[in-house]
């Protein structure tokens, strides 16, 4: 049995979702994207000293998927998925101070089981750790080497 600090962290809070249209437009409009067949991510990266937080979306498209129970059940492995796999991404985002707003997005035309989408969205996953690394790594070359010149 876990302990009730483990479950806390492994929860999906309501804040964490991204549910605003206008956040939602903003993504799309101005995100980056990776796909791993059959999901894809879109995401953006934002830098805020006050706050660092990660609200997350999950999408199916009606026109692969013409019942909404099964769009929801693709929405619920996504979801899932996500929520086992998502504390080293919080870890990092918190460590920096970042922002992160991202959708997954369901692009296969069949049904496809947990554990594909579990392996897939964990490719993903890394993908975006390995951009923040990278990214986070180059500003901080760049800002050492404007203090080094005068």
């Amino acid at each position: 049995m876990q302990s009730s600090s483990q479950n806390t962290n492994q929860k999906l809070p309501q804040r964490e979702r991204l549910k605003s249209k206008k956040k939602i437009k903003q993504l799309f409009l101005s995100g980056k994207s990776y796909t791993s067949f059959p999901v894809q991510m879109v995401y953006q990266i934002e830098h805020n000293i006050e706050k660092n937080t990660i609200q997350v979306g999950f999408s199916v498209s009606k026109r692969n998927f013409k019942h909404a129970v099964d769009r929801n059940h693709i929405k619920r492995r996504m979801s899932e998925a996500y929520r086992l796999q998502k504390q080293n991404l919080k870890n990092s985002f918190q460590k920096h101070n970042l922002v992160l707003t991202v959708m997954f997005i369901h692009k296969g035309g069949e049904k496809s089981t947990y554990k594909i989408i579990e392996e897939k969205i964990f490719i993903l996953l890394q993908r975006l750790e390995e951009t923040i690394e990278k990214s986070i790594d180059t500003n901080q070359e760049v800002s050492n080497n404007k203090s080094d010149n005068p």
